[in-house]
């Protein structure tokens, strides 16, 4: 019987030579998978890198710190910066910039400096009149300039909110005598203070309890909220008595807040031996 020679076709002239057509479909396959995947990412990317473009110079600058940190994670595994460059429509030599930030110069520091100055003393001024103060104390320098400079800083004033009030005594609990007036405090856990401050953060406003002891000087206990509700107050003074466990006869002194008026607030110093002393002012100590 002759042998059947091969014809050099898949599929011809040997047996079970259809198999390796199959394994090339399945390949096939995944390959058209994979590259849809990637059109579609591609896709994404061009209307994002869109989005972007349209942005202002101030909003895009973020995204722009973000793209650049990509760029270099990227680059330290081999890609080439050029083309990722090209790729997000952003400049190399903008991301070599970045990448190595520019010192700032004695003027520039010293212009920051009684930039912030300014801005403390004046905590209601804005940047044009900022710039203006500083154009009066011999400073050659435009508000576009102290614009940025007071954005890194984050001393933007916000106009609407300039003054937060943290005490309310409007209200018909209970209060105490001051006890702290005539106090001394020699030795931890004699004394204890208690207030509410609040942190001007660049959109908002977020409020801080804090409760400190008088002898040392140490802050206790402490929490950080949105609100001005009590349990901002109560979670503070569970941190201090948590940390300290003070003994009986101690003097926890605050303002006529509702925070510091309120029963849970008060009913957590009468569990743990705490003598209740409160101002009449807002300052702690008055």
């Amino acid at each position: 019987m002759a042998r059947e020679r091969g014809t050099g076709l898949p599929g011809i002239g040997r047996r079970g030579a259809d198999l390796p057509g199959v394994e090339g479909s399945r390949r096939i396959a995944e390959l058209e998978r994979k590259i849809g995947q990637l059109t579609m990412e591609n896709d994404f990317l061009k209307k994002s890198l869109a989005a972007f473009q349209g942005l202002s110079s101030a909003s895009r600058r973020p995204l722009r710190g973000s793209l650049f940190a990509e760029i270099q994670q990227a680059a330290t595994k081999g890609q080439a910066v050029n083309a990722l460059c090209q790729m997000t429509g952003l400049n190399r030599a903008g991301f070599y910039r970045w990448r190595r930030p520019r010192q700032a110069t004695p003027v520039e520091m010293e212009i920051r400096d009684e930039m912030q100055k300014v801005a403390l003393e004046s905590p209601a001024y804005g940047y044009r009149r900022v710039t203006i103060e500083l154009q009066h104390r011999g400073f050659e320098i435009n508000h576009k300039r102290i614009l940025r400079m007071m954005r890194a800083d984050n001393l933007l004033c916000i106009r609407r909110r300039a003054f937060v009030v943290t005490t309310d005594t409007r209200h018909n609990l209970p209060v105490y005598p001051n006890l702290a007036r005539y106090l001394t405090a020699m030795a931890i856990n004699q004394l204890w203070v208690a207030d509410i401050t609040y942190i001007r953060l660049r959109t908002e406003f977020v409020y801080l309890a804090v409760v400190l002891d008088a002898f040392s000087r140490r802050v206790i206990g402490w929490a950080l909220g949105r609100t001005l509700e009590a349990e901002l107050a109560v979670t503070a003074l569970r941190m201090a008595l948590i940390e300290r466990q003070p003994a009986p006869g101690l003097v926890h002194h605050s303002d006529r807040g509702m925070q510091y008026a309120s029963t849970a607030y008060t009913d957590l110093l009468k569990d743990h031996g705490v003598e209740i002393s409160m101002s009449r002012k807002k300052k702690s100590l008055g």
